[in-house]
């Protein structure tokens, strides 16, 4: 089968994507916290949820996003605290089923962080939730840092 002009023949990517694993619980104090560092040149490709124990709390809410977009992966409904995840409940909510900017990635041109915004309502003494992110470094592939130009025209 013929590439197309300009085309980089196929690589592993077991080799260069990283994953990037998270979590926190309800004694967190409401703020934004840096959740995972991300270089630049790298594509943030997906952000993945799960609450292991559902929050008790009145109201607590939380989003995944970076400085750009404080909910740009993920918003407080995405992310379901009061409900933990069962044989019933997807356990996964991911950011590629949001809807939300980033839902198809995110190429990180400068080096960046991915941030959770926390608030943990009130009166709530329990809530875990854990996470994970893939990372693909683009320069590693064999594509610009800007992934401008992939194909010739």
């Amino acid at each position: 089968m013929p590439m197309l002009t300009g085309a980089l023949a196929p690589q592993p990517a077991n080799r260069t994507e990283i994953i990037m694993s998270f979590g926190w619980t309800y004694d967190l104090a409401a703020g934004t916290y840096p959740l995972f560092n991300v270089p630049a040149g790298y594509v943030v490709d997906e952000l993945v949820t799960v609450v292991t124990q559902a929050f008790d709390a009145t109201s607590p809410s939380a989003t995944t996003g970076d400085g750009s977009d404080v909910d740009g992966y993920q918003d407080n409904i995405d992310i379901a605290l009061n409900v933990a995840a069962s044989a019933t409940v997807p356990a996964l909510k991911r950011s590629r089923n949001s809807g939300n900017p980033y839902a198809n990635g995110k190429l990180y041109t400068e080096d960046d962080t991915v941030d959770v915004v926390w608030d943990p309502g009130t009166s709530g003494t329990t809530g875990i939730i854990k996470g994970w992110a893939r990372l693909v470094p683009l320069i590693e592939l064999g594509l610009s840092q800007t992934a401008t130009v992939l194909l010739k025209t």
